[in-house]
C-alpha cells in the first residue's frame, strides 16, 4: 500500500510540474485602449480602477495601453488633473507586470493642450526617437518564448516620416528568436507603412500584429485586415469608456439598457510557436 501511495504522489508532483513547464510557455497579455479618464467623472474613474484591479489580482506578464487615456478636452488645466488621476492608477499595476503605453490624441495630439513632456515618465526614453519619446523597441521573453513589441507614436507633433520609415524598417527586420510582432499604436493611420515595410523584409518567418484604438466601438478586439500571405494581421480594440454616455447614462439605462455596455478589456494569450489566442473580459 505504502509503495502504491509513494507511486501515486510522485505522479501527482510530477504532473504538476509539467502543468507549470508548459504553462510558463505562454505569454499572458493584458490590453485596454481609449479610457478618457475625465476629471470629475466617476464612473469612468470606476472603469480605470476596475481594470487596475483586475491586473493586480490576475499579474498578467504585460499590460497594453494604447493611447487616450485622459479626456483632454477641457484645456490643460483639467487634462493635468485626469493624468495625475491616471498615474494614481496606473502606478498601482505590480512591478513584476511590464507595461506598455503609447499615448493617443487626447493625451498629445494637435488641438489638445498636453504634450509628450507632461508623459515622459511612461515613455522609457530620454531621447526622441524619428521625432518622439515615444517610439522605441521592447523585447520581451519568457521561457522559449520571445515577442518584440514596436511602440508608434502616431499623433506625436514632431513625428518625423522619413526617419520614423526607416527606424520601423530596422525594427521590423530584425527577427533573432521572436516569435511574433506587435506593433502598438494608437491609430491604423501607420498600417499602410507597416504592410509595405514587411513586402521588404527578407526571410520573415514570423507573424506581426498590428493593435490600435482610436476607432472604438465597443464590441471588444475586433480584426479589421489581414493579409495571410505576408501573415499580418490588424486589431482594432473599443474603448474602456465605450457603452458609457456620461449624464446621459441615466435615460439610456431607462429607455435602452441594451445600448450601456460594461466596461472591458482583452486578454491575449501567445504560445510557444508565437499563435495569438484572445477574449474579451467584461466587468461582471
Amino acid at each position: 500500500m505504502r509503495g502504491r501511495n509513494r507511486s501515486f504522489a510522485f505522479c501527482f508532483l510530477l504532473f504538476l510540474c509539467l502543468c507549470h513547464l508548459f504553462a510558463s510557455d505562454l505569454i499572458r497579455i493584458f490590453w485596454v485602449t481609449d479610457n478618457h479618464l475625465k476629471y470629475g467623472d466617476p464612473v469612468l474613474e470606476e472603469r480605470l480602477e476596475w481594470f487596475i484591479e483586475e491586473v493586480k489580482r490576475e499579474k498578467p506578464d504585460i499590460v497594453i495601453h494604447t493611447g487616450d487615456a485622459i479626456d483632454g478636452k477641457r484645456g490643460r488645466e483639467y487634462a493635468l488633473k485626469e493624468i495625475e488621476q491616471f498615474v494614481f492608477y496606473w502606478d498601482q499595476i505590480p512591478d513584476s507586470v511590464v507595461t506598455l503605453f503609447v499615448p493617443g490624441n487626447r493625451d498629445i495630439g494637435f488641438g489638445y493642450e498636453t504634450a509628450e513632456e507632461d508623459w515622459l515618465f511612461y515613455s522609457g526614453n530620454t531621447e526622441k526617437i524619428a521625432g518622439s519619446f515615444f517610439n522605441r523597441i521592447v523585447d520581451f521573453q519568457k521561457g522559449s518564448i520571445r515577442l518584440r513589441f514596436i511602440l508608434v507614436c502616431d499623433f506625436s507633433r514632431t513625428l518625423n516620416p522619413s526617419a520614423l520609415t526607416c527606424w520601423l524598417s530596422d525594427a521590423l527586420s530584425v527577427n533573432e528568436g521572436n516569435r511574433a510582432l506587435f506593433v502598438l499604436s494608437h491609430s491604423a493611420a501607420l498600417f499602410p507603412t507597416i504592410t509595405d515595410l514587411l513586402k521588404t523584409v527578407p526571410h520573415r518567418e514570423v507573424s506581426v500584429y498590428f493593435l490600435h484604438g482610436h476607432e472604438h466601438g465597443g464590441l471588444g478586439m475586433m480584426l479589421q485586415e489581414s493579409e495571410v500571405a505576408s501573415k499580418v494581421w490588424r486589431y482594432l480594440l473599443g474603448g474602456l469608456q465605450d457603452g458609457y454616455y456620461g449624464a446621459a447614462q441615466t435615460v439610456f439605462q431607462k429607455m435602452l439598457p441594451f445600448l450601456v455596455l460594461p466596461p472591458f478589456f482583452e486578454e491575449i494569450i501567445v504560445d510557444a510557436s508565437g499563435t495569438m489566442t484572445h477574449r474579451t473580459i467584461r466587468q461582471p
